[in-house]
């Protein structure tokens, strides 16, 4: 089932194409105002994939932290540890509460990785291979399972859009009499939705496919590895009776 991130996506391309692309497309040629129209499409449909790549790993992110501190690891999470940047630790001399050092916690390192993250999401500026892999490698996803003609219709609709946005419309790359409307919507379309007869057998060809992934990560932290509750009394007890018998030797040796 597509996300909510994905169906506004959807929406917002539609509603989009509707102002700006649909009085072009309903025409044999277009004429100069079109193509000047079909260029804001082009930029503001950039924004909504940009918005929804990080909105739906911002959800993934949540999703395996809150599994990894109730027990439950995916992919995703041991990913985090793994990929999101952070220094790395080694096991402490701590095992209790009574020391002068916090002892190493899992969760601790979770919540730093979350944190990692979350600035890496909320600091991204594109939506390029480059983007996606720095946002989505942290959360488990395996490069090998992405279609290499999607990432390159993807970056072709990026260089449209930057030529757009930072260049003037008297150059030739942002040029709007180079602009064809039906061509801009066909690439869009490439982009969003899956088309069975491109990609191969990549998993992941479109934005359509892409959230499919992140949902099947999602579901799949719920059964992939889970802690029993019995199981983490039973370690919070005997770390604690360790505690207790550490600091009974301490006012021994006193």
């Amino acid at each position: 089932m597509a996300s909510k991130h994905f169906i506004d996506l959807t929406k917002s391309i539609q509603e989009l194409k509707r102002i700006y692309l649909d009085d072009a497309l309903a025409a044999p040629i277009p004429n100069d105002t079109q193509s000047e129209l079909a260029r804001a499409f082009v930029t503001f449909a950039h924004a909504e994939f940009e918005y929804y790549v990080e909105e739906a790993l911002r959800g993934l992110t949540n999703v395996a932290f809150g599994g990894a501190i109730s027990g439950s690891y995916g992919k995703a999470a041991i990913a985090l540890l793994g990929f999101s940047g952070m220094n790395s630790l080694k096991a402490g001399d701590q095992l209790g509460t009574g020391g002068k050092k916090a002892a190493r916690k899992l969760s601790t390192r979770f919540g730093e990785a979350k944190v990692a993250i979350l600035k890496t999401i909320d600091g991204n500026m594109g939506v390029r291979e480059k983007h996606i892999a720095a946002m989505a490698i942290p959360l488990g996803l395996d490069a090998t399972t992405v279609d290499n003609t999607w990432l390159n219709d993807l970056d072709a609709f990026c260089s449209f859009r930057g030529a757009y946005v930072h260049m003037s419309r008297t150059t030739q790359r942002a040029d709007p009499a180079g602009v064809n409307p039906h061509d801009m919507w066909l690439k869009c379309q490439r982009l969003v939705w899956t088309n069975q007869a491109l990609g191969g057998a990549s998993a992941i060809n479109s934005f359509e496919s892409f959230d499919a992934w992140v949902e099947s990560e999602k579901v799949g932290l719920a059964t992939i590895v889970h802690a029993p509750r019995w199981k983490l009394q039973i370690g919070n007890y005997l770390l604690q009776l360790l505690s207790r018998w550490k600091q009974d030797v301490s006012d021994d040796d006193d």
